[in-house]
């Protein structure tokens, strides 16, 4: 990598934190949107869609990737959960139809996942050129397969 990229902090905490707000931003815009007698159900639909993306997550990140839960970044599942639920939104608004809305949900699963498999890009990529540039390197919360 670069050296003037080393610089940029697009890999820690600022481009988490920029994703949690632009899908936050997203998802209160389509609770706007859908219609008000239904706004509830569908947001209370998508909450609950969004933890169980959190939950997936989460659970093939520790026994997926054999990592520890302190190279979980957290922020980042949560965030692409809220994105994922504010695809839900938008369809439900599109399409006043709940039933058209389960046809997304493997979509939203297989999107959840390649999110999470580009993020632990993100965490091993530093993880590897440090051990090509210092065999000796060892980081504190790496646990062996």
């Amino acid at each position: 990598m670069p050296a003037f990229l080393r610089e940029i902090p697009l890999t820690g905490p600022y481009i988490t934190w920029i994703l949690v707000a632009v899908a936050a931003a997203t998802f209160a815009a389509l609770v706007a949107a859908v219609p008000l007698g239904h706004r509830v159900r569908a947001t209370v639909f998508s909450l609950v869609f969004a933890a169980a993306i959190c939950a997936i997550g989460v659970g093939l990140t520790v026994f997926g990737f054999r990592l520890s839960l302190s190279e979980i970044p957290p922020l980042f599942i949560l965030g692409g959960a809220f994105f994922f639920a504010s695809l839900l939104m938008a369809s439900y608004s599109i399409s006043q139809d709940w039933r058209r809305i389960w046809a997304l949900i493997p979509l939203s699963v297989a999107l959840a996942v390649a999110l999470l498999s580009a993020n632990q890009a993100f965490v091993l990529y530093p993880l590897v050129s440090t051990l090509a540039e210092d065999p000796s390197y060892t980081p504190v919360s790496y646990t062996p397969l």
